[in-house]
């Protein structure tokens, strides 16, 4: 398991460099044939957030949730769910989009799924500003705590590093796991505190706490507390989270370390 971890840490650390530039050509890649390039990955986020505002509002009206905006609280669930979601959906596929160089030359092939992770990372911290206009317009931008904010999107990246470090190695080897994963990641935005608040299941205990602990509602959570003074995650959270991060890291570096010569096999 040692062996493993310093396998990985010291691929990335001799690679940083290639990690950086390999992650800025990728953020051009998708659209480099349009005429507005990266400017439509603002435009798509810009129609999902006012048809989901719209509908946020056709539910319940525009009632205030935990004491915000319902459009400020909206999107300070969207804007870290559209970055985890990309890399839920589109990152874990690090390997067979680079099927080429998986299969063709020699290449530190664990820094694969970091590449894409930073990649979307750097094309969806514009989408930052979205929280910030939405807060100019609706409530008060004093509230925001810009060292919290940088701690929460630092968090954000090395979750989403160590989350596609194991399951864009099961994606690669299993297509009947890329089927299950597919499906379930579909419903998982249903399961966060976006379009809805703790305050709705807090008479259940059971089910407010188990939503808690999932890893991207802390995230979530956090990104509402930095930007407005919201109530923090508790100590219970705090520790899960962060239990589960190094699980995942842990995990996904043996994973990485076992797999790295057999990923050109299942391609």
């Amino acid at each position: 398991m040692i062996k493993a971890i310093v396998y990985v840490i010291k691929e990335h650390s001799n690679n940083i460099k290639r990690i950086a530039i390999m992650s800025f050509e990728h953020t051009k890649k998708q659209t480099i044939r349009t005429s507005l390039g990266f400017w439509w990955t603002v435009i798509r986020d810009i129609v999902y957030i006012f048809c989901l505002v719209g509908f946020r509002y056709l539910i319940s009206g525009n009632k205030e949730v935990e004491g915000m905006h319902f459009v400020v609280y909206l999107i300070l669930g969207l804007i870290p769910w559209f970055f985890m979601n990309e890399v839920i959906n589109g990152a874990v596929n690090a390997y067979q989009m680079n099927s080429p160089i998986v299969k063709g030359i020699p290449f530190p092939i664990t820094t694969l799924s970091t590449i894409e992770v930073t990649a979307i990372f750097l094309r969806r911290s514009f989408t930052i500003l979205f929280c910030f206009i939405v807060l100019a317009i609706f409530e008060d931008l004093s509230h925001i705590n810009y060292l919290l904010l940088l701690f929460y999107f630092i968090v954000m990246y090395v979750l989403m590093v160590a989350y596609n470090f194991v399951f864009s190695a099961f994606v690669a080897i299993s297509k009947d796991f890329s089927q299950l994963y597919s499906t379930i990641t579909r419903v998982l935005m249903f399961f966060l505190p976006i379009l809805w608040s703790f305050e709705r299941v807090q008479d259940n205990a059971i089910i407010s706490n188990a939503l808690k602990l999932l890893p991207f509602s802390y995230i979530i959570t956090g990104f509402r507390q930095a930007f407005m003074a919201s109530s923090p995650p508790t100590l219970l959270h705090n520790i899960f989270f962060w239990s589960v991060f190094i699980a995942l890291f842990i995990g996904g570096c043996r994973i990485q370390y076992k797999f790295r010569k057999h990923y050109a096999d299942f391609m």
